[in-house]
């Protein structure tokens, strides 16, 4: 682990800002822990499930997560100071409790974990299973990053949890104990990709050999030989446990609790997986039939150095953004001159696939597409089969649910990412009643955006009068920033600005709809970059609402009452009376306007003069500029100058 955790930045993390895994809660699920090892004393592993064997295999992989290097420091795992958890895949899964129900127990009380990785599995196929989409179930649901081993076929046969689209499944190289990566190599070890369906498969690679990690039996042994994607897989997953601690800290500019747990403050697990996509270092290759080709490698190895530096410089949208069908998202992020790589990355959570059809297995189907300051167009995962950098053109995918740009020494400037909701079969975003779905988004390096803006003014308005609102956010480089508002009732204030960043600005709007309304606001800087969204802030729109009482009989003229049943005052109301049937001398409409009902007041209204004789029905309407309408109808009859009206209406 000594070499691991220097190439995968573990140690660097830790020496510049003192990432060590405290507070993550991760879970191996393997055949068998040596749970009295000296290096889990200072935390002693929990068990999840009713007991757990001892086998040298799961001692080997809890202790790449979360051995402390007690009795060999350079055995330290990756989270020394997290809490590991452990499951005997012996107990459950093949026997006893199911997996979906075993993984929603890991994000409740006693275990509050934010990964899982396994590196056993259910028997090696090519081809997307019920056991894939069990898989792909549990991970939707649960909104958890599970990490699979791919396996060790040299080939595609692999664990079917591996073909599962929302897992991070793993690969391998021969690193050869060293820390020159120049010398690593696939080489036939390693189960690869791509899926059935032509997915891109591993998710990541790590060191297939010579890991040095936690032994077994014995409570103070070491092994210097374990190896395969049962080595590698924990690696990743350590990585994944690192991010969510730095996640945890606010330092990507997200907000957290402060005094909230890791799994309190994670982030989605698509977001996790798009920022360790977005900076793993890649193995340089051309072409499908190269040793370390993407099928090979994936996305390459994850590197925690790489997603520290880039801190202040990374745009994230954590499933924040919501699709329905053919809806189309933008991001405008700023490049600055120079920068030797952009790389983007777009992931989605999808529900499980079709296990009769291995020709597609995605559900839904976002796609991602960039665009350059010169209008050149670049798809997602376009050239990136064949070469770690992304080809100009193409078409869109529609197979993969990552899908990713890397773009070599870009131009500088404004570079639009819009992510288009192609397909949207089945709801996957599940908060919402309507048919919609959502994603995470990664790109960097970029010039920082604004900070989330930031709103305040009246919660309670009523309709048709105007209220001020005052919107603020500040900007890390201290550039001029404009805001565009959505208020909520269609009406949008397109990019107003320039304005110095951190001064407060006030906004007016007047609402003409009624109930609730969500407004909201982002800002962009003179660079082109946008900040996320604010926090939406509700507003309550206080409206009249007419109701037109019983007329009553009377001589000469007949009378009744208009009521303000509403939360606001209704002004200028239009009220008219008509009479229709039998012979109407004079009398046969009055109208007029009252100035002003209170909220729960009401106003007596009078008709003019009225002679005629015989039956007629008495209509009396009622209306006030903002569309509260009402009307009444009653029955009747003339008598010369006495006028009687049925209280049952006709």
């Amino acid at each position: 682990m000594d070499i691991g955790r220097e190439i995968g930045g573990a140690n660097y993390i830790e020496t510049v800002a003192g990432f060590t895994g405290e507070g993550v809660r991760g879970e191996s699920f393997d055949t068998g822990f040596n749970l009295n090892h000296v290096d889990f004393q200072n935390n002693p592993l929990i068990v999840h499930g009713p007991s757990c064997g001892s086998d040298s295999h799961g001692t080997a992989t809890v202790g790449i997560c979360f051995g402390d290097g007690t009795g060999n420091s350079d055995a330290r795992g990756l989270l020394p100071d997290g809490q590991g958890i452990v499951a005997d895949y012996s107990i459950i899964g093949l026997t006893g409790q199911s997996r979906y129900d075993h993984t929603g127990e890991l994000v409740e009380d006693p275990y509050y974990a934010v990964f899982q990785t396994s590196s056993v599995g259910s028997d090696r196929t090519t081809q997307y299973s019920t056991i894939s989409a069990d898989t792909d179930s549990a991970l939707f649901d649960f909104d958890i990053v599970h990490c699979q081993s791919q396996s060790n076929a040299g080939n595609q046969m692999s664990r079917p949890q591996a073909w599962a689209k929302n897992i991070i499944s793993g690969g391998a190289l021969y690193h050869h104990d060293t820390l020159d990566k120049s010398d690593d190599e696939w080489d036939y070890g390693a189960s690869i990709g791509p899926a059935s369906d032509g997915r891109i498969k591993p998710t990541f690679c790590f060191f297939y050999d010579y890991i040095l990690t936690v032994g077994w039996p014995g409570n103070n042994d070491y092994t210097s030989t374990f190896s395969g994607t049962s080595g590698a897989t924990p690696m990743i997953a350590g990585h994944v446990g690192l991010f969510f601690q730095m996640w945890s800290e606010g330092i990507f500019g997200n907000d957290v609790d402060p005094e909230g747990t890791v799994f309190e403050n994670k982030a989605h697990m698509t977001t996790a997986k798009a920022a360790l996509i977005n900076t793993a270092d890649q193995y340089s290759f051309e072409g499908t039939d190269h040793d370390k080709t993407r099928m090979h490698q994936g996305w390459g190895m994850p590197n925690v150095k790489n997603l520290y530096d880039s801190r202040d410089n990374i745009y994230i949208i954590d499933e924040s953004n919501i699709l329905e069908p053919f809806d189309v998202s933008s991001h405008v992020v700023s490049v600055e001159e120079g920068t030797p790589a952009l790389k983007v990355t777009m992931t989605y959570a999808d529900t499980p696939g079709n296990p009769a059809v291995q020709s597609q297995h995605r559900i839904n189907d976002l796609t991602l597409k960039v665009i350059s300051p010169s209008k050149a167009v670049y798809w997602g995962n376009y050239g990136l089969e064949e070469s770690t950098w992304s080809s100009l053109g193409g078409s869109a995918d529609d197979k993969n649910t990552v899908e990713c740009v890397f773009v070599e020494n870009p131009e500088s400037g404004g570079w639009t990412i819009e992510i288009h909701a192609d397909e949207i079969i089945e709801d996957s975003h599940t908060e919402t009643p309507e048919m919609d779905a959502d994603y995470a988004l990664v790109v960097s390096p970029v010039l920082s955006g604004p900070n989330q803006p930031l709103i305040d003014g009246p919660t309670e308005v009523e309709i048709g009068h105007e209220y001020d609102f005052t919107f603020i956010t500040t900007d890390p480089e201290n550039a001029d920033v404009y805001y565009y508002i959505d208020w909520g009732d269609g009406e949008i204030e397109e990019w107003t600005g320039p304005y110095p960043s951190g001064q407060e600005i006030t906004l007016s709007h007047i609402w003409l709809v009624r109930g609730n309304v969500t407004v909201q606001a982002k800002a962009k800087n003179t660079y082109g970059t946008e900040s996320v969204w604010s926090e939406p802030y509700i507003v309550t729109i206080l409206a009249p609402v007419l109701e037109v009482g019983m007329t009553k009989s009377g001589f000469l003229r007949v009378t009744g009452v208009i009521k303000n049943i509403g939360t606001a005052i209704a002004n200028n109301i239009n009220w008219n009376i008509t009479l229709n049937g039998g012979l109407i001398i004079i009398g046969h409409e009055t109208t007029g306007i009252i100035e002003t009902i209170p909220a729960d007041g009401e106003t007596t209204f009078k008709s003019n003069l009225i002679i005629g004789f015989g039956k007629t029905e008495f209509t009396v309407t009622a209306q006030e500029p903002y569309g509260s309408y009402d009307d009444r109808k009653q029955g009747g009859k003339m008598l010369g100058i006495l006028h009687i009206v049925n209280f049952g209406g006709d």
